[in-house]
């Protein structure tokens, strides 16, 4: 589904990502850890074309080259992006925000406000409400609603649970990984280091300074703290 090849990109003369090579195929969720300034930030912005000012390399999705592309288009083909901060409109109530997540009509439509509220009943008692007087989970929760109201067929899933107490954030990777599992959505999950998350990967890397320093199945990373030591600096 999607296939990073030899991927590099700069910040004006800052080499900050080194031949990354990274694989999804359809349904899998790929786990992506690393200490901050790691670059797995850069690695998705790279992938949605909100890297500046150069990303030299293939970016395939579907067999198609997207490296290059502006955002909106790579958005249009079905890849939906969580961001760290969240991004939502503050002085928008959270059906507003959920209704400018929908992108160019595409065939055959799986997700409208009806399945967001399902799955987030939260957003729908909160309907009303703008963005600024929701609490950081419920931001989370909206933010992740407005991305699947576009219909996507890849998420990229950038630290979701940061900042969350962890029974909010447990409730929220379990609300995710159900979505991942009804409609075979394909995800990549970025986040510092969470054994919870491990649970529910198919295939994990771990980065550093700007390059993969790790490839393989989650179980080895999760049972191995020498590894995690090694790789992570916990454990």
């Amino acid at each position: 589904m999607l296939q990073l090849k030899n991927i590099n990109s700069f910040y004006g003369n800052a080499h900050i990502l080194f031949d990354i090579n990274l694989k999804v195929e359809e349904g899998q969720v790929v786990g992506l850890f690393g200490r901050n300034g790691a670059g797995k930030t850069s690695v998705l912005r790279s992938i949605m074309g909100l890297t500046p000012p150069r990303c030299e390399g293939q970016i395939l999705y579907n067999g198609e080259e997207i490296s290059g592309l502006p955002a909106y288009q790579i958005a249009n083909k079905g890849i939906g992006f969580v961001p760290e901060d969240r991004k939502i409109f503050p002085n928008l109530t959270v059906r507003q925000n959920l209704v400018v997540g929908r992108k160019a009509k595409r065939e055959n439509k799986k997700w409208d406000l009806d399945e967001v509220y399902a799955y987030f009943p939260k957003l729908k008692t909160l309907e009303n409400n703008l963005g600024c007087e929701m609490s950081g989970g419920e931001q989370q929760m909206l933010t992740v609603g407005r991305t699947m109201m576009g219909d996507p067929e890849l998420i990229l899933l950038d630290e979701p649970t940061e900042g969350l107490a962890p029974l909010i954030a447990e409730h929220l990777m379990q609300m995710i990984i159900k979505i991942r599992s009804e409609f075979n959505i394909s995800m990549i999950v970025v986040e510092q280091f969470s054994p919870q998350v491990l649970d529910f990967l198919d295939i994990c890397y771990v980065m550093e300074m700007g390059q993969i320093i790790f490839e393989g199945d989650p179980r080895t990373l999760k049972e191995n703290e020498e590894l995690q030591k090694q790789l992570l600096g916990v454990g």
